[in-house]
């Protein structure tokens, strides 16, 4: 069993004030879903597909924070993509050329995420699905949860079988490691890309909504387009 995690900071600002029932400042904590109004119909779907937790307070910022942006950070995404595989092998063409064929198999749901969003302070909790700079982070966790990275992911990494070439007609330990090698970069390939694409459109996301400070937000619809 193979795995691999990749961490990605999006970080966001806003004029906005906090008002009715933000923290005081310096608090730190974890905002718990049980305390928030019901969200909207959409957002629990998001919710339930992104892993999403929601804190503030400089005790539970990111370690990753940005120091020097110029502007005060209000909020910021932080978002891990993991995956699993395993793969079986097959020795082919062991008189002339050998090669191993190994098809690739990812493990549970394939590509997992988690989504940490961090507030410098809590949003007032009787209008958290309606503020600003939380909906601005939410179009950032649906771009990087949205079920289509998981299908392209998925497709890329189990069709077709990866070959490796090798010069034995037996499979040793050596040959073992190779395929494995051979498997690793070939899954870790795609991964990359699929992470690459997440951050172009993290990145476009907040150069048109100015990091969140413009009204209207972005569904990840819009943001996952070629």
């Amino acid at each position: 069993m193979l795995d691999r995690m990749h961490r990605l900071v999006c970080v966001a600002w806003t004029a906005l004030v906090c008002v009715g029932t933000c923290s005081a400042q310096g608090e730190s904590g974890i905002i718990p879903l049980s305390e928030l109004p019901p969200p909207p119909a959409e957002i629990i779907e998001l919710l339930d597909r992104a892993n999403v937790r929601f804190v503030y307070g400089s005790k539970l910022r990111p370690a990753s924070m940005p120091t020097d942006t110029g502007r005060r950070l209000d909020g910021i995404t932080v978002f891990k993509l993991a995956y699993k595989f395993d793969h079986q092998s097959r020795l082919r063409n062991r008189s002339r050329r050998p090669t191993v064929e190994a098809k690739i198999r990812l493990r549970g749901e394939g590509l997992t995420c988690q989504h940490t969003v961090w507030f410098r302070e809590a949003p007032a909790a009787a209008t958290f699905w309606s503020d600003r700079l939380v909906l601005h982070e939410l179009d950032h966790v649906a771009i990087s949860s949205d079920p289509r990275l998981q299908t392209i992911f998925k497709s890329q990494v189990e069709d077709p079988p990866v070959v490796t070439q090798i010069d034995q007609p037996t499979y040793t330990s050596a040959v073992a490691a190779e395929v494995n090698r051979t498997a690793q970069e070939h899954v870790d390939s795609i991964y990359r890309n699929i992470v690459a694409l997440v951050e172009i459109r993290y990145k476009e996301l907040d150069r048109i909504t100015d990091h969140g400070t413009r009204s209207g937000t972005a569904t990840s619809s819009r943001f996952l387009k070629n």
